[in-house]
Parts: structure tokens; C-alpha cells; sequence
């Protein structure tokens, strides 16, 4: 990729960003700007084909040099506590990355975990591929290494003995320990003079700077490590969508436990309506042999014993009879059609008399014709024979 898409950051939570695209083979910012943290989603454009750094103020970032013992990198996991003691915060509030490693010492850099959350939240919600979130200080030349870098009143530094932004007034406290008098340059926009220092003018604006001095050979420490690793939006973000993601997936599944339990029933009642239909066959036509489909066998078998009865007299007795049954809760034991002339008589059973009349006048009140037999108690249920005559 020969371009670069540095978005710099110039004070936290972010209010208003700088940013540049540079061109690396030619050495020139071929677009430049500044943009709202809230439409940060409009360098979409210019992020496509770029690599995409998000530089963060410095001042959040606190950079060490750690001594390791020989070349034991293993020992990297016990960065956290070797800088532990430099730190005002619990370490275990602090994000803790490794840079550089040279001369059996590594670079360390610390920022809170509440800092880079939302960096990365803010680089997530504007929907740019960010490679890098780095300190911008580590976007300073190595290759000058007694310079500083001004803008307004935040100075930059990348020196062997520190790298940080701080302030100018912190620098005045600074330049008597670091003992930079008479070497170090001052690239400044400012007009503060340093007596100890040799100020030169910026060359040019210093988002341009921090662009042109990124190099994928020597890349600057990347925040993104650890817990905070650059991968899909989904692996970053999982730890606060999978409680969500879970309960939506409980839902789904106890609906579609729903659903098969309410089929399992229904196939159930189709079961039990089917060999009902079947008992009934058998019961009307006791002779019959094989039955696949009782109701068309029923309308061929009553068809067949009288070519003037009507089948669907038969039925729509049945149709009336039937919910009746089930209301005054009375068993069917047998069924006889009678084409000619036409009746249907219902061997029942039921648990009191009361409920043998009482279905007899709700079908006498449907405008059928009945006639109730002589009901017999036998212990605790009361049967008898019911007739639906035609008119």
C-alpha cells in the first residue's frame, strides 16, 4: 500500500481530529483535513486501500525501557509488574504492550484499559479499518534523536532516555535532567523561546511529520495487543455482545422447542382423530377388511348398500353429534347407519342420566329427530341406546 491515512487525536475523549493522507513513494500529503470524533465515518472513502493509523495524545501513553536477562523473551507475560512500581494506578487498571526489543531491553507503553476502549469503540462506530492505535510520540524519527517537536503548547519527544508529550512548562522542569542543553533542536509553531534549546520552525504541519516518518519495516508500537488484538468488529466486540447474542439464542431455541412440542402434540391429535375415524369404520361396517381411508371408504360403503341413501345425512349427524358428545362428556361405544329407512343409532355411555337427556334435548333443539332408549345404571355410569331418525 503507498498510501497513509494518519488520524490524529489531539486531546481526550476526542473533540476534533487531524488527519492526512501521504503518499509514501512520492513524499507528499495528497489530502489533509480536519474532522468532528462524530463523523469520523467520513474518511471511509479515503480509508480504502490506505493503512490507517489512529495516533492518540501521548500524554495517556507512559512509555518505559525494561532490562531483560539474556535474550529471555518468555519473560514478556511479567512486563505488568516490573513497571508496576513506576505506575500511580492498580496495575491491574493498566494495559500494558511491549515495542522494541534491543540490547536486552524492551520497550514498555501503559494506558489504562477505559483510555483504549474507547479509542478502539471510537474506531469500531466509524467503521474505518484501523491497523495501528498509537502513542504519537512513537510516530517521531529515531533518526533524530536529540529533537523535539512543538505544537501549540504540547511537546513531543522520542529521546533514548524518554519518550512522552507533555507540556512546555513540564519541559522546563525537564531539560536540566535530561541534559540536552546546547545538542537538542526545538521544531516549534510557537513563539516561546527556550534559552537552552536551538528553536527552529516546524517544516512543515506536524500530522505531516508524524505521516511521513511511519514505516511498516520499523512500525511504531501498536496498542492493539492482547485483549485489544486488531481482528474482525465481531472478535473485538464479542465480550459485549455475548450476553446479548446468548439470551437472543435461549429465545430462539425455546420458540423452536415451542414449535416442535406444539407439532408433536398436533400430530398426536391427528393420530388419535385418525383411529377414531377408524373405530368408527369398523364399527359401522363391521365386515371390512383393510381400511386406508375410512372416510372415502364410509361414503363407498354406504353409497354401495343404497344407491337413494344419502351418505351425507349420515354425516352431518355425525357433524352435530359429535362436539355434543365431548361437551356432556359421553363415550361412544358403537354406531350403526341404517340407510333405509335412514337412522344412526349411538350406543352411549355417559355418567348420569342427567346428561343422557340433556344431550337428547340439545339435539331435539338442533331440529333433529331422536329417540332415547331405556337407560341402564351400571355403578358409577348410566348407558343406553340414542337414535337420530330422518324426518
Amino acid at each position: 500500500m503507498s498510501n497513509i491515512l494518519l488520524i490524529r487525536a489531539h486531546d481526550y475523549p476526542a473533540s476534533e481530529l487531524s488527519w492526512v493522507v501521504w503518499n509514501t513513494p512520492k513524499q507528499l500529503a495528497t489530502q489533509q483535513g480536519k474532522v468532528n470524533s462524530a463523523d469520523l465515518s467520513s474518511l471511509k472513502t479515503l480509508n480504502e486501500g490506505a493503512i490507517t493509523i489512529l495516533a492518540i495524545p501521548g500524554e495517556h501513553v507512559r512509555a518505559f525501557n525494561v532490562s531483560l536477562p539474556g535474550k529471555k523473551r518468555t519473560l514478556l507475560s511479567s512486563l505488568p509488574f516490573m513497571i508496576e512500581e513506576h505506575i500511580s494506578e492498580p496495575i491491574e487498571k493498566m494495559h500494558v504492550v511491549s515495542g522494541q526489543f534491543k540490547d536486552n531491553q524492551i520497550e514498555a507503553f501503559a494506558i489504562t484499559h477505559d483510555n483504549i476502549r474507547y479509542w478502539q469503540t471510537l474506531a469500531f462506530e466509524s467503521g474505518l479499518d484501523i491497523r495501528y492505535i498509537t502513542p504519537d510520540y512513537q510516530l517521531l524519527s529515531t533518526q533524530e534523536p536529540t529533537t523535539l517537536w512543538q505544537e501549540g503548547t504540547r511537546v513531543m519527544a522520542r529521546l533514548h532516555q524518554l519518550q512522552a508529550t507533555f507540556s512546555e512548562q513540564t519541559l522546563n522542569l525537564l531539560l536540566p535532567k535530561l541534559q540536552l542543553a546546547n545538542h537538542c533542536t526545538l521544531y516549534t509553531d510557537s513563539s516561546v523561546q527556550f534559552d537552552s534549546l536551538t528553536a527552529k520552525p516546524l517544516p512543515r504541519p506536524l500530522t505531516e511529520v508524524l505521516a511521513a516518518n511511519f514505516s511498516l519495516k520499523a512500525p511504531p508500537v501498536n496498542l492493539l495487543q492482547g485483549d485489544y488484538q486488531a481482528q474482525s468488529a465481531l472478535h473485538t466486540f464479542w465480550p459485549l455482545l455475548k450476553k446479548p447474542v446468548i439470551a437472543a439464542a435461549c429465545l430462539i431455541g425455546l420458540l423452536f422447542t415451542g414449535v416442535v412440542l406444539d407439532n408433536m402434540k398436533l400430530s398426536r391429535q391427528i393420530a388419535d382423530i385418525d383411529q377414531a375415524l377408524i373405530d368408527t369404520y369398523r364399527q359401522s361396517f363391521p365386515n371390512a377388511r383393510r381400511i386406508n381411508d375410512p372416510v372415502r371408504q364410509m361414503r363407498a360403503q354406504l353409497r354401495q348398500q343404497n344407491n337413494q341413501g344419502d351418505s351425507s345425512q349420515f354425516l352431518s349427524w355425525l357433524a352435530a353429534a359429535s362436539p355434543l358428545l365431548s361437551t356432556h362428556n359421553i363415550r361412544l361405544q358403537n354406531l350403526r347407519f341404517s340407510p333405509s329407512p335412514a337412522a344412526l343409532r349411538l350406543q352411549l355411555q355417559a355418567n348420569s342420566y342427567n346428561a343422557m337427556e340433556k344431550l337428547n334435548s340439545d339435539l331435539q333443539a338442533a331440529g333433529l329427530n331422536t329417540e332415547l332408549g331405556t337407560l341402564v345404571k351400571n355403578q358409577d355410569s348410566v348407558s343406553g341406546l340414542l337414535t337420530l331418525k330422518g324426518q
